[in-house]
Parts: C-alpha cells; structure tokens; sequence
C-alpha cells in the first residue's frame, strides 16, 4: 500500500516539473541551415540549391505559400503538407539574366507554425560579366524604311581572363532585320579573342521591312568554354513612327484606350509609311537632331 503510494506521489511530481512534455507541441517547422553561397555564375545562366525543412512538431505543418524579394528567384516546396517527422525539399532557383556582381536573394516560406510562421531562406554568390557593351542597349531611331543603317557598339572583356566570342547569331525572326555589318576586310570576324580589358568596335546593320515601324532583338555572343551566351539587346525605330497618342487640344471627346488606341497609332504609323501623313516637329524635336 505504502508502495502504491509512493508510485502516486512520484508520477505527480513528475508532471509537475514537466508538464510540457505532456502536451501536444503543434506543427513545428525547422531548417538546420538557411543561408547557402553558391559562387559564382554567369550571366543569362541559373543557379539552384535544395534547403531542407522538417516538421519536427507532433501535427501536421503546411506550407501555405513562398515569397522571393525578386522575380529572379523562385522557391518550389517538394510537398507542402508535412506529417510529422516528414521534410520538405525546397528548391530555389537564381536566374542571373543581365544581373551583375554581388547577389544576395531571400525566399520566405510561410507555414502554419505559431511560433515560425515565416522562415527566410537566403543564396548568396556573385554573377559573372564576361562581357560589356557601350552603348549599354542599343536604341536607333529614325530608320528609313527598306534602307540598310549601319550602327555601332564597343564590347569589352569585362572579366579577369580571356575570352573567346565563336559566334555572333541571331534568332531567325531577328535574322530578317538584324546582322553584323560587312567590313571591308575578307577575314572573318568570329572567332576573336579578348584579353581583360580589351575592347573591339562592332558595327551591326538594321533594316526594317515595309509595315515594321518598331523592333526589338538581340544578338547573341556565343562564348568558348563558358555555358550561357552574353546577350546584346538592340531595338529601332521607324523615322516618325510613334507609340502612343495622346488627347488632342481642343476635341471634347476622349480617346478610348486599348484596341481603338492601338487601331489609331496603326492607322498613323501606316500612313507614314504610305507618305500620306508627315510629322511637323517641334522645337525640342529640332535640337535634339
């Protein structure tokens, strides 16, 4: 009897001094490591790394839903119900694109966790710039149409090797309007090779085609040894063509925008093409030449 006793005073004490124990601990979400350096990439390429979340409560943890700080980054949760002791494999994905130098991007995860409801997951590394351009993006306006305009750019090895351009290329809708301009020497231009520092002038040659008021394209530097090309974007524009319209002075009615908007700007640019409509151009328009 006395034994039962003690057995009784013992198991209450106990649960005096550890009440937690004995209850539920809820869904409860854990990442050993959050922040991962991944180096070094080159530009236009993507970087991934998998982080590791458990649920380490004793109910079930749902992810609900991911943010990043950029549109560059993106998170992708392998489940996002997570019974206990279950881990979920988030992968996230750096797109480099033009980006340049020192990178730091931050996915939060948010769960059903009251005590970590957001849970900030970090890459870090540096993006490569093999190559450099001035102008940095090309812009041409006042392109006669069917006459070829030739332009020119200066590319510069901005890393700390050499590099090798094998190719110069172009997409095959780009092709039609776009090339690298002829030069009066034979020899090819691609390959070539820069050291650090060096630079080389490029002329490219635009020409737009009947009815193309506007374009928009790049050519691609198709490096040696290196995965992902250099990208140079190149965009031009028809002598007098325009955008958008704005409400005209003195006209009660306003201009719908959408598709009569975009219907009347059509109407115009064809127009000058047809050499019906011309465009007086004002005083700012006139220094600016």
């Amino acid at each position: 009897m006395q034994f039962k006793h003690l057995l009784v005073v013992v198991v209450l004490a106990a649960l005096a001094i550890f009440p937690a124990a004995c209850e539920p601990k809820g869904p409860m979400a854990q990442v050993e490591t959050a922040e991962f350096d991944f180096g070094s990439v080159d530009q236009n390429d993507s970087v991934s790394h998998v982080f590791q979340l458990k649920n380490i409560g004793d109910q079930e943890l749902e992810i609900t839903r991911t943010r990043s700080t950029c549109g560059c980054t993106v998170a992708k949760p392998s489940k996002k119900k997570l019974q206990a002791g279950d881990v979920s494999e988030i992968k996230v994905t750096f797109s480099s694109g033009r980006r340049r130098g020192a990178q730091t991007k931050r996915v939060t995860v948010y769960t059903n966790d009251p005590n970590n409801d957001a849970i900030v997951l970090t890459l870090t590394g540096t993006v490569l710039e093999r190559l450099s351009f001035e102008p940095a993006r090309l812009r041409v306006k006042g392109v006669a149409v069917g006459e070829e305009t030739d332009v020119e750019t200066v590319v510069t090895n901005a890393g700390a090797a050499p590099v090798t351009v094998k190719e110069i290329r172009f997409s095959e809708k780009h092709a039609k309007t776009l090339s690298v301009a002829k030069t009066d020497d034979a020899a090819p231009l691609t390959p070539f090779t820069l050291a650090p520092g060096e630079k080389k002038t490029l002329r490219f040659a635009l020409k737009l085609a009947e009815g193309q008021n506007f374009f928009h394209g790049k050519a691609e530097f198709v490096l040696d040894g290196v995965k992902a090309p250099a990208y140079y974007y190149i965009s031009a524009s028809m002598k007098g063509a325009i955008k958008t319209i704005k409400q005209p002075s003195g006209i009660g009615g306003k201009l719908k925008s959408g598709k009569q908007g975009a219907d009347i700007v059509s109407g115009i640019n064809k127009k000058l093409h047809q050499g019906v409509v011309k465009v007086k151009k004002n005083a700012a328009d006139k220094a600016g030449e």
